[in-house]
């Protein structure tokens, strides 16, 4: 785990990034595929020229680009290391581990002199992350990302941009520095209204009303195949986001 010292983001091997990356890729590849589709529609099918212009065509395959860039830049930035300032020795650090060990749901991965990779899963529904802390002299880095290995049985979906584990190590961490005898971490909200939350839903709400509404104008004018993925895309980030809303609100 040498390599993790050197820089600041996790360094995945071949498969891990596959496992990391592809749903971006993916939609990349689709809006160009959906994209061609559009521009030979557009300039060899008579009927279409007449009902649908070459915008109407290009905008589920550019909305889904640009979703597909956005996912892709917040995957890159998951991959960056976290600054914890917390000044841990190496038995303070390895005990709280141990107590991490013993509360929350996680299992040891990978062990070195200054570093632990831990795989751990709360539910389901969040699925397994792997958590990487690494101890340097005057503070912590820590990273938390799905479980990149498609070899393990990983069913949950990774809703992100909440960090339970990270709250849960800083609170072990200072109950070692203040000497407190161990005891089981509280239960943490999962904060799905603090305000990063609530910008990302300001943006993402309107952003999938509006293409809603351009499925419907689609399904209007017949463009069946077109406008399906307007109601898709919404639909499933609507489901996965009242489920986490939900369930939050049974903690």
């Amino acid at each position: 785990m040498s390599s993790y010292i050197s820089r600041n983001r996790l360094p995945l091997k071949s498969e891990q990034k596959i496992d990391h990356y592809w749903l971006p890729f993916s939609g990349l590849a689709v809006s160009l595929i959906l994209s061609s589709i559009s521009i030979y529609h557009h300039f060899f099918k008579e009927d279409y020229i007449q009902i649908h212009t070459l915008a109407e065509l290009l905008t589920m395959p550019l909305i889904l680009a640009f979703l597909s860039l956005l996912l892709l830049v917040l995957k890159i930035r998951r991959l960056n290391f976290k600054k914890i300032d917390l000044k841990l020795s190496g038995e303070d650090f390895e005990e709280v581990m141990n107590r991490l060990v013993n509360n929350e749901f996680w299992e040891l991965e990978r062990k070195a002199t200054h570093s632990f990779q831990y795989r751990a899963a709360i539910d389901r529904l969040s699925g397994e992350r792997l958590i990487t802390l690494i101890r340097k002299k005057d503070h912590i880095l820590y990273n938390e990302i799905k479980y990149p290995n498609g070899s393990r049985k990983n069913q949950g979906i990774s809703l992100g941009l909440v960090n339970l584990d990270l709250k849960a190590f800083i609170h072990h961490a200072n109950d070692v520095l203040n000497k407190r005898e161990y005891s089981k971490s509280a239960e943490f909200n999962d904060s799905q209204w603090n305000w990063k939350m609530i910008l990302i839903r300001l943006f993402l709400y309107p952003l999938c009303i509006f293409m809603i509404s351009l499925g419907i104008l689609a399904f209007s004018k017949g463009a069946y195949l077109l406008g399906i993925p307007f109601f898709i895309i919404p639909i499933f980030y609507f489901t996965i986001d009242w489920i986490a809303l939900i369930q939050s609100s049974r903690k």
